[in-house]
């Protein structure tokens, strides 16, 4: 057996195993999905609706909420600082490199 074989075969073999678990597992999760059907989980009950956020609170009250969100980033959002590179920069990281 040359060693381009072997490493063919055990390649094979590798991908094989990887393929057969991942088989197993959608297997299992596809009976899973069967047994969670026939005990009538499945369906999502949601109660909140955007009527019952209107609902909730005013026009007053959701500009307040807007405007406060809107002025925490923009007052405390940071700016961007350009910072221009020193002319001998690897020169120095070099340096830098000889130190550690």
């Amino acid at each position: 057996m040359t060693l381009e074989y072997q490493a063919l075969v055990y390649s094979a073999i590798g991908i094989g195993g990887v393929f057969i678990v991942l088989g197993i597992l959608a297997a299992f999760m596809w009976i899973m999905g069967i047994v969670s059907k026939s005990n009538g989980k499945t369906d999502i009950k949601v109660y909140e609706t955007e009527n019952s956020f209107k609902e909730k609170f005013t026009e007053k009250e959701i500009l307040a909420i807007i405007s406060a969100i809107q002025i925490c980033h923009t007052l405390y959002e940071e700016d961007v600082v350009s910072v221009k590179p020193s002319a001998n920069w690897k020169r120095y990281a070099r340096m830098e490199q000889v130190r550690t």
